[in-house]
């Protein structure tokens, strides 16, 4: 695969990963099945071709557009993390009996 071609099959991957993004940011349910595993760029792409400066740019101002929407979503997380730890728990043992005679 010659450089160009790797660096358009990764700009497309990338496309592709953030309209999985952006569907799963208004849809929370779709959020779950998003990787949990941290972004890392490819290694030995090498420069990128001047071909694909406009793709690339319009992909940076699709995440900063998205950056908002995901960062409210990770907020709203937060808040309901912090009252579901707010709920009170019965911290008494709950003795148990064991029949070892019967």
């Amino acid at each position: 695969m010659s450089q160009e071609e790797a660096w358009g099959a990764f700009l497309d991957g990338l496309a592709t990963e953030l309209s999985q993004l952006r569907a799963a940011a208004s849809h929370e349910s779709q959020l779950l099945d998003l990787s949990a595993d941290p972004w890392a760029p490819p290694a030995n792409l090498g420069d990128m071709p001047v071909a694909f400066e406009a793709q690339a740019r319009k992909l940076l101002n699709d995440i900063a557009q998205l950056q908002p929407v995901l960062a409210q979503q990770r907020d709203a997380t937060a808040k309901q993390l912090r009252l579901v730890d707010a709920v009170p728990r019965d911290g008494a043992e709950t003795a148990i009996y064991l029949d070892s005679a019967g």
